[in-house]
């Protein structure tokens, strides 16, 4: 390869790495429902769980709240997410979070039908938007 291909293949290079730039996102914390596991479960069904997309502009997701319909009474329920290092100084954060909900209880002798609403805090306090999964049966005697 001449200098010149080689001048030029550089240049394309650098131009290229410096015109990509990294997805920014806001402060607060946005998260949006993607899928059940299964929307059938069984009564303490240790593999059900339902995902969630996120995004993040401080990269510092903190707790998710979910709130099972049938409970309301109770209040929700939640986890702390495990700090997530920032990659090259970047502190926006998107990616795909899996919730194992902790209690698939029956609450009737048959079966259940319920949804969760859920939301995340991040470190800052900022409060996400709020979403919902689709509805949920869980049979209580299998």
């Amino acid at each position: 390869m001449s200098n010149v291909n080689k001048l030029i293949f550089s240049f394309i290079i650098i131009l290229y790495t410096h015109c990509i730039k990294p997805p920014t996102y806001d402060t607060t914390p946005y998260i949006r429902y993607e899928k059940l596991s299964s929307p059938i479960t069984q009564r303490a069904d240790s593999t059900f769980y339902f995902s969630a997309f996120y995004e993040d502009g401080e990269g510092d997701l903190h707790i998710v709240v979910y709130q099972d319909s049938r409970k309301l009474f109770l209040g929700p329920d939640t986890f702390l997410v495990p700090e997530i290092s920032p990659r090259s100084g970047i502190d926006d954060i998107s990616g795909y979070m899996y919730i194992y909900p902790f209690n698939t209880l029956c609450l009737n002798t048959e079966a259940d039908t319920f949804y969760y609403t859920f939301s995340v805090i991040d470190r800052q306090g900022h409060i996400s938007n709020q979403d919902t999964t689709d509805s949920i049966i869980i049979y209580c005697n299998p």
